[in-house]
């Protein structure tokens, strides 16, 4: 919100508060002394202090404004106390190093992470069952972050207790739907990151997820697979240009969010064919990790 001093200040120069005549560029003055005197600069200061930014990267700003103080508060608390345990790139413990295009890191703080069971082999789209753990059944609510919508969608963001990355948290649905992508999820987070520093990335049933109720990992940093160089792929998707990561070894897609009807195609065809896969986001393009699921 506008301070006081601004709102006078907005005052002063042109009289009135703006409306919608003032923003479609015409300014009207009752003496001929302010007709004479108002400049372009001075309208664009009353139009720049009546508005504000909004829509692109706002929920990421309060998400980020949000986890830094979750973060601070945590580190104050003893361990058991924290929702939070740590900040991963902590200078006085963090260990790493390139290892060609990619950082290897060595962090002990994460030995305190409950080890998950060996993943049998699932089914991809196997429905959510409501008797096994999910992301309403969380026993203390302060690790909900924020609480939002995207692309007309309910989403919480909860805390991650064991960050890798700056910011690390994670995107969940509020309907009680499993871990499986959709158009709706694909729009939410079109919408979070653009504008925005944030990135995300997605594990399928199958591919590393460990809960069966939609959620996103949702971090502010890039990382080392944001900064390969892209190549036109020898096959499109759907008809639309596919690329690919020059150098990178894996097996994948990137796709523009100009293309976002052939990723979704893409997996939704790997969904029904039972392929397990994992997904990254940037704000411009989506990368598509179709998995050996043996």
């Amino acid at each position: 919100p506008r301070d006081d001093s601004s709102a006078l200040r907005s005052l002063d120069i042109y009289g009135e508060k703006p409306g919608g005549l003032e923003l479609c560029g015409i300014f009207t003055v009752y003496s001929q002394e302010a007709y004479d005197s108002l400049s372009e600069a001075q309208i664009a200061e009353v139009l720049e202090m009546n508005t504000q930014p909004y829509g692109l990267g706002v929920v990421a700003k309060q998400l980020r404004e949000v986890y830094s103080e979750v973060l601070k508060r945590s580190l104050s608390l003893p361990e058991e106390e924290r929702l939070v345990m740590y900040d991963p790139h902590d200078t006085n413990v963090e260990i790493c190093k390139k290892v060609g295009p990619y950082t290897v890191r060595l962090d002990a703080r994460r030995a305190g992470k409950p080890k998950a069971a060996p993943a049998p082999k699932v089914i991809v789209c196997t429905p959510l069952d409501p008797t096994k753990f999910n992301f309403t059944k969380i026993k203390n609510a302060d690790e909900r972050l924020l609480r939002t919508t995207l692309a007309g969608q309910p989403y919480d963001f909860l805390t991650n207790k064991f960050p890798l990355c700056t910011c690390h948290s994670l995107l969940v649905s509020q309907d009680l739907v499993p871990q499986q992508m959709a158009p709706k999820h694909l729009m939410a987070i079109k919408e979070l990151l653009g504008g925005s520093s944030f990135y995300a990335y997605f594990n399928s049933w199958g591919a590393a997820a460990s809960v069966n109720h939609f959620h996103m990992h949702v971090i502010d940093e890039r990382t080392p697979l944001f900064e390969f160089a892209l190549e036109r792929a020898e096959n499109d998707v759907a008809g639309m240009p596919c690329f690919r990561m020059a150098g990178h070894p894996a097996s994948h897609f990137v796709l523009p969010w100009e293309s976002v009807d052939a990723a979704w195609g893409l997996i939704e065809g790997m969904q029904k064919d039972n392929v397990p896969h994992n997904i990254a986001f940037s704000a411009t393009h989506v990368y598509i990790f179709p998995r050996d699921d043996s």
